[in-house]
């Protein structure tokens, strides 16, 4: 680090050193200021590009094709790992060593690995929680290659759905159905995230409490982001992530997400896993 940052020294010039803030941290940034202070300002340029990164170029979108292919792959093995008996980490096991097996390298893997009987069974790192029969398990996987991240969701049961679960999976379905009809240049985020938290509470089932959907690209959360409050515009080129669930504490939970890019008019899938019922 020290080599690198006598480097730097030498090579700025007068003016302005844009940072990014939401990356550095404070140690880092500290050092950064002290070695160019008698040279250059530091501008936190964050926000710069946050609109700048919500439409993808072509080659962002043949990267983060790689990764979405390599989450797909990972919800092959997830399927076939939830059974009866099996823990959370077992499962997480065997899809993080189809993701790097398919891949031929190390891949950082994220997120979500959690048995419907938990407590808190909307999201959470894998754990030694085994699978009973007829239970819930909500896989949310992505990936990072290149810099970029993919994202994805799909629940699967150890042996059969009960009635109960049935339902609410074909529910959020059609919630996920729906979601992606409404995806086209002009709507405004809100928009869309209000309409599918009224479909799920129209179904009669609690509205989950995330978010629903999000940008994603060098981060695994960008804009636009699909939230109550976002005035942000869909704009062609954007690829953009839509997870609607639904959740019963200590019991079970459902939640399916697809990755898409915004076309000219719609919606094309990015995401191939396969998220209906066994």
């Amino acid at each position: 680090m020290e080599t690198r940052l006598i480097a730097f020294d030498k090579g700025v010039a007068n003016g302005k050193v844009g940072l990014e803030s939401n990356d550095l941290t404070v140690s880092l940034g500290q050092i950064l200021r002290e070695v160019i202070s008698d040279k250059a300002e530091t501008v936190d340029m964050a926000q710069w590009l946050v609109p700048l990164r919500m439409v993808k170029t072509q080659e962002e979108l043949v990267k983060l094709r790689e990764n979405f292919a390599l989450t797909d792959i990972g919800h092959v093995a997830a399927r076939k790992a939830t059974q009866a008996g099996q823990r959370e980490i077992d499962v997480w096991t065997e899809i993080h060593r189809a993701v790097q097996q398919a891949a031929g390298k190390r891949v950082p893997l994220g997120n979500d690995c959690v048995v419907g009987y938990r407590d808190a069974n909307i999201g959470g790192w894998p754990g030694d929680l085994p699978l009973r029969s007829h239970d819930s398990l909500i896989v949310d996987l992505s990936t990072i290659v290149y810099g970029y991240w993919s994202d994805s969701c799909a629940t699967y049961y150890a042996d059969t759905p009960t009635v109960a679960q049935i339902a609410l999976h074909q529910t959020i379905e059609r919630a996920l159905d729906y979601a992606i009809s409404l995806v086209k240049p002009g709507v405004v985020a809100k928009t869309l995230d209000q309409k599918v938290r009224q479909f799920i509470a129209d179904a009669g089932y609690p509205v989950y409490p995330h978010h629903t959907g999000h940008g994603v690209g060098v981060s695994g959360h960008e804009e636009p982001r699909i939230v109550p409050y976002n005035d942000v515009v869909l704009q062609e080129g954007m690829v953009i992530m839509l997870e609607p669930g639904a959740y019963l504490p200590g019991q079970f939970g459902v939640r399916l997400e697809d990755a898409m890019l915004i076309t000219a008019d719609g919606a094309q899938i990015l995401t191939q896993h396969d998220k209906s019922l066994p």
